[in-house]
């Protein structure tokens, strides 16, 4: 549990660190699982709210370790900020990208890498939002150095057009 929160805190840093914030009017329920996703809520330091957001963070079944966690927040009405933490040793250069049902392909930003790996960021127009909630699953794509393939990350978004409305 307590990596888990650890985690989460440097997400949390991360995201609202960069300016994302989402304004809290009711407060979503902390730990409310819509499908796959989850609301966390969290006090960033210097500031007096909490602001809020939804993550899904899959593992490996065979080690119960984490793959990846993807955390959204929605600073304005219709746009959507993404983090993504990737495990280290994945190619910098190459970068990662988002891949969606409908072959639109999204490039995200990586921003550092930490002890708990690597974290990449993108801001989803509405327009993308609209088709994203949509869909039943979109891929995180990223290349792992020495190997010819690229690592295709599944997430599903079971639950995740309700557990942003509930940001709101």
């Amino acid at each position: 549990m307590l990596q888990k929160n650890v985690l989460f805190l440097v997400l949390a840093i991360f995201v609202f660190g960069l300016g994302w914030t989402t304004a809290v009017q009711a407060k979503p329920e902390n730990g409310k699982v819509f499908g796959n996703w989850t609301v966390q809520c969290s006090v960033p330091p210097g500031t007096a709210e909490a602001q809020c957001g939804v993550s899904q963070t899959l593992v490996i079944n065979e080690t119960k370790a984490r793959l990846i966690t993807v955390e959204a927040n929605q600073p304005a009405k219709g746009d959507l900020n993404l983090a993504v933490l990737l495990p280290l040793g994945i190619s910098l250069q190459a970068g990662v990208t988002l891949a969606f049902e409908d072959a639109s392909k999204l490039p995200m930003n990586l921003q550092r890498c930490v002890a708990e790996g690597c974290l990449a960021t993108v801001a989803i127009k509405a327009e993308q939002l609209k088709k994203m909630q949509s869909q039943k699953e979109f891929k995180v794509h990223a290349e792992l150095p020495g190997i010819q393939e690229t690592a295709k990350i599944t997430v599903s978004l079971k639950g995740f057009g309700d557990a942003i409305d509930s940001l709101k």
